[in-house]
């Protein structure tokens, strides 16, 4: 293997393990950490943290689960055709950058709908009974969600060659 080819393979799977990382960030951040915090004010101030699945749903919630959802999927192919074109040499360069940009748009509207999500919930009920003020803010599944996006997406945007 000459230099040259070698200096090439060693930046394709420093690529794929730049976007398999972005990819495993994204895939902790939404399934399995918590998403959003509600903290409330009162008297005694108490905090309680959500995973996707569990926050109280509105308008915003809806497209903002969907575009986790999306993003996750995004950054899967992005890694995919990463580690495609970084170590297997296959001749899907523009496929990988056109997914990349679109896991980068795609986060980017996850931040937009997550903070409306906040904004726009600061209430909410538990079987009808009890009615609980506060506020939503993000906590460690989100902003890794985020990250990931970001990392993933950019990794894609790198020509591998």
């Amino acid at each position: 293997m000459g230099k040259r080819r070698k200096k090439s393979f060693l930046k394709g799977l420093a690529i794929s393990v730049v976007a398999v990382a972005g990819l495993v960030m994204v895939l902790l951040g939404t399934l399995s950490l918590d998403w959003l915090s509600y903290e409330t004010s009162s008297i005694v101030e108490t905090s309680d943290a959500f995973v996707l699945s569990e926050l109280p749903e509105s308008d915003s919630y809806n497209m903002m689960n969907i575009l986790a959802y999306v993003t996750l999927g995004l950054s899967a192919v992005t890694a995919v055709l990463a580690v495609a074109c970084g170590i297997l040499r296959f001749r899907f360069s523009s496929l990988k950058m056109l997914s990349g940009l679109l896991t980068i748009v795609a986060t980017i509207l996850l931040i937009v709908f997550t903070l409306k999500y906040c904004k726009d919930t600061n209430s909410f009920s538990i079987d009808f009974i009890v009615t609980f003020k506060g506020e939503f803010v993000l906590a460690v599944g989100s902003i890794l969600a985020f990250a990931g996006g970001f990392v993933s997406g950019i990794a894609g945007l790198v020509p591998s060659k």
